[in-house]
């Protein structure tokens, strides 16, 4: 299953965007992958399960190349194909809200919805040998904690 693409500036060089496992598995077979694009499992101390494809949705002449993180296999509000996830390069970032430095390549702001669908959290990300993404959405575990998300690549390894 796969549904049409309008708008978006590039989905490497194809209209359509495979939105179950064996048909990202197949297009990443054929076409192979382009920075982290991928099948990606999430993980965090508060709960929720779900995998997600990430595949390359464009690029922004500024900013670079965009991927869009959607639903494989999820759970509750989450459906198949779902967007769940915009990531793109974070450039610059303040650091005690006064340092500004530039971005190293590892470090990706991340727009991510919210288990409700009803806000959109944003966040720095960090992609740890392009098989962990570690990111910060401001929840706490039990403890009080800082509770962090992960994403874990699974294919292609």
């Amino acid at each position: 299953m796969s549904v049409s693409v309008f708008g978006q500036s590039d989905f490497r060089d194809v209209q359509q965007i495979p939105i179950n496992e064996s048909d990202v598995k197949s297009y990443f077979d054929m076409n192979g992958v382009s920075g982290i694009e991928g099948i990606w499992v999430y993980s965090s101390d508060y709960g929720g399960a779900y995998t997600v494809s990430i595949l390359k949705s464009g690029v922004d002449p500024v900013h670079g190349e965009e991927y869009v993180a959607r639903i494989l296999e999820g759970s509750g509000t989450w459906l198949l194909g779902d967007v769940k996830a915009i990531i793109k390069p974070a450039e610059t970032y303040l650091i005690n809200k006064r340092y500004l430095i530039f971005a190293p390549e590892e470090v990706v702001s991340m727009e991510w919805t919210n288990f409700y669908k009803d806000a959109k959290i944003h966040s720095l990300a960090v992609i740890l040998n392009n098989e962990i993404i570690k990111w910060d959405t401001g929840m706490t575990s039990s403890d009080g904690d800082p509770a962090p998300s992960f994403l874990t690549k699974i294919y292609p390894k």
